[in-house]
């Protein structure tokens, strides 16, 4: 026995289940339905960041004491905020703390531009953790009047700087 759906036209046309099976199947090869269980690739293109020169991001085991020596060149940051410095270092604690592509930042005048929470964290919890870190960011944009400072974190508004 063949089941049969009505269209949504009204105009009494009916589609079999095999009519529908063959419309999906379409929909798919053309990218209209995707399976959420199949593995999905991304393009992955571009230049190494190497290439640039001056750019450099590495996997980093920081130590406290690297973390207190970095924080030395943080001028122009937001005010620290006792909160975020305890939640960070409690899950550095409880080994909780995941390492991703946020980390540390610096610009080519090797100011700190992103990371300060992170690594006053680490000088509270005492403890070496891996974070990616960034190297020679522009501290000036070629035709802009912003820095790479004023990009960064944009989610939490950042006080004025003091230049």
């Amino acid at each position: 026995m063949v089941k049969a759906l009505s269209t949504s036209s009204g105009s009494g046309e009916r589609l079999s289940i095999e009519d529908i099976r063959q419309t999906v199947e379409r929909a798919k090869a053309g990218g209209l339905i995707i399976d959420p269980s199949a593995p999905r690739k991304i393009a992955k293109i571009g230049a190494p960041v190497a290439a640039t020169g001056k750019l450099n991001s590495l996997w980093v085991e920081i130590t406290p004491a690297m973390a207190k020596d970095w924080l030395e060149n943080n001028f122009r940051n937001r005010p620290i905020s006792e909160d975020t410095v305890a939640a960070y270092a409690r899950d550095m604690i409880a080994g909780q703390w995941v390492a991703t592509h946020q980390g540390v930042a610096f610009n080519d005048k090797d100011e700190l531009i992103d990371g300060q929470h992170r690594l006053h964290a680490i000088v509270r919890c005492d403890k070496t953790i891996r974070m990616m870190v960034t190297f020679g960011l522009p501290s000036v944009i070629e035709g802009k009047q912003m820095t790479t400072m004023d990009c960064v974190d944009r989610g939490r508004t950042r006080s004025s700087a003091i230049s």
